[in-house]
């Protein structure tokens, strides 16, 4: 085995039970979930923290300085970016997708829309960096739910769990799929890979990607 992917594997196992360790932790009761999400233009809920988590708003989601901390309950919308540092998060969308953020991590929802109340029809994701666990229970064919980085786009094509990992400033950028099917896209010489349960891929920094 590689010594690249001992690292890989040893931080996943590492992040996994990591993440898992607080899981049981107190969380949003179902009532309280769906009373903050009855807003029609609120798209998440934060269940779960652990230490001290921030965000920034719409149009300020870039600027140094902009950031904001942010508590159990709190309400996200469309391109609020979340951060954490020395902390983690777990946030449930509208849709039903639970988001995990480990530590030193950085995303954002830049769209998500319904038709017919809560039928979703399209939901885009923006990482940034860090290490991220998707469970996306009820995708189906007809609906568009992606992830984009700045190099990759993963497109989930039926319901699946799955993270991604990209250390902050390295463009080397790695999917693990635990279950489900998840299309991988080099943005840049548009290769394609698909990538199913009990497998993960590399992009690298040359601009392939490649099973792992």
């Amino acid at each position: 085995m590689c010594a690249h992917k001992k690292t890989f594997l040893s931080v996943f196992a590492f992040q996994f039970f990591s993440i898992f360790a607080w899981a049981n932790s107190n969380a949003l009761t179902i009532e309280q979930r769906h009373a903050r999400l009855s807003n029609n233009a609120v798209i998440a809920v934060v269940e779960k923290i652990m230490g001290i988590n921030h965000f920034s708003r719409g149009a300020q989601n870039t600027e140094v300085g902009s950031k904001k901390p942010f508590a159990m309950g709190f309400k996200f919308f469309e391109k609020d970016r979340i951060f954490t540092e020395k902390s983690r998060a777990h946030t449930r969308y509208k849709d039903g997708t639970f988001l995990e953020l480990a530590e030193d991590s950085s995303i954002e929802c830049e769209k998500m829309r319904f038709k017919n109340g809560d039928d979703l029809d399209e939901a885009t994701f923006r990482f940034y960096y860090g290490l991220a666990r998707f469970v996306a229970p009820n995708i189906t064919a007809k609906q568009r739910f992606t992830v984009k980085t700045a190099n990759a786009l993963m497109l989930i094509l039926e319901p699946s769990e799955f993270f991604i990992v990209q250390a902050p400033g390295q463009r080397d950028l790695e999917l693990a799929v635990l279950r489900g099917k998840v299309e991988f896209i080099n943005i840049i010489t548009n290769e394609r890979l698909a990538v199913g349960p009990g497998s993960h891929a590399l992009l690298k920094v040359t601009g392939a990607v490649v099973a792992q």
